[in-house]
């Protein structure tokens, strides 16, 4: 029984939290969230500077980022995902002509 149920009264919001904390991944309702790069670390990878990368995100929709405010977000196992499946594209391409 969670602890802030023996109390009587209404359940404090921070009780709540502190119980859900200690839930066991099995039991948590919660998806464990993947840290997401910032901008800067998608250039980095791509090797683009600010600009050519802002270029960059805004011309091509099929890339795996999105934005928050003015900054771009985007998970690195998608953006891996993404090169690969270029650099295969590219490689058929290459191969075909």
């Amino acid at each position: 029984m969670p602890s802030y149920a023996r109390r009587s009264g209404p359940v404090p919001f921070v009780a709540k939290i502190k119980e859900r904390s200690l839930a066991t991944p099995e039991t948590s309702p919660i998806e464990e969230v993947r840290p997401l790069w910032t901008t800067k670390e998608i250039g980095a990878y791509l090797v683009k500077s600010k600009n050519a990368l802002s270029e960059f995100l805004n011309k091509t929709p099929t890339f795996p980022a999105f934005k928050i405010g003015s900054e771009w977000r985007a998970d690195p196992e998608e953006v891996r995902e993404w090169v690969r499946r270029q650099r295969v594209h590219t490689t058929e391409t290459e191969a075909a002509g």
